[in-house]
């Protein structure tokens, strides 16, 4: 360990409060009843700046056309030649497994078994999933886990890409609980997990050595769907 960065960690250390009182944590039934959506195309300018602080490129989809476009440079960056995806609707409307197929790509989004996913999955370059809401404040995805919706897809490939409906914007990680309860209440809706994704795998040593992609992918994109 180098000098400074010892130093650096004990005055850390050494500065960290103790004996504050903690508020009590709020629950679910102390949420909003509705969540208070933001839509991303008001506030593009400063969702591109949160992404790229995050190391992360993000685009809003008004079209076809504009899809096709930020998915021809994902390919050609990274030299894609396999996918695997959700069984999402907000996939499948946009056109991308039809995009993929037609640029020569092996698409997935349907498995014989458990085992078959996990082998295809392993081996693919891309993943492709659908968030259910973008947080502004810091980047953060939102995003559900369950039948079809395997959480693999996001962990497994090197290149992660998402989509997001552009009119599910929330203004901070304080809103997300009204999100909650309504999955919770909804019944059918609860999912197995759920994962908050800020930005590609991340990872350093206590020298403060950023390497990336060791718990993940190195590389993560989002794509705000104008539905």
């Amino acid at each position: 360990m180098k000098k400074g960065s010892r130093k650096f960690i004990l005055s850390k250390l050494k500065s960290a409060p103790t004996g504050k009182k903690v508020s009590p944590l709020r629950t679910l039934g102390d949420a909003p009843s509705k969540p208070s959506w933001l839509n991303a195309e008001a506030h593009i300018g400063s969702l591109k700046r949160i992404a790229k602080d995050l190391l992360v490129d993000l685009e809003i989809s008004r079209d076809h056309q504009d899809t096709q476009y930020f998915l021809n440079s994902i390919i050609q960056r990274h030299g894609i030649k396999s996918c695997l995806a959700w069984h999402h609707p907000l996939i499948k409307s946009a056109g991308i497994p039809e995009m993929l197929v037609s640029k020569g790509i092996t698409f997935r989004d349907t498995f014989r078994s458990h085992e078959d996913f996990k082998g295809y999955c392993a081996e693919a370059d891309l993943g492709i999933t659908a968030a259910d809401a973008l947080i502004m404040e810091s980047g953060t995805l939102v995003t559900r886990a369950k039948r079809g919706w395997e959480r693999g897809t996001s962990l497994l490939p090197p290149v992660h890409l998402v989509l997001v409906d552009a009119a599910r914007v929330l203004s901070r990680i304080t809103d997300l609980p009204a999100v909650l309860t309504q999955w919770f209440t909804a019944g059918s809706n609860s999912p197995s997990a759920i994962h908050l994704i800020s930005g590609p795998s991340k990872t350093a040593d206590i020298e403060f050595t950023l390497v990336l992609g060791v718990h993940g992918p190195k590389a993560v994109y989002i794509l705000a769907m104008v539905r």
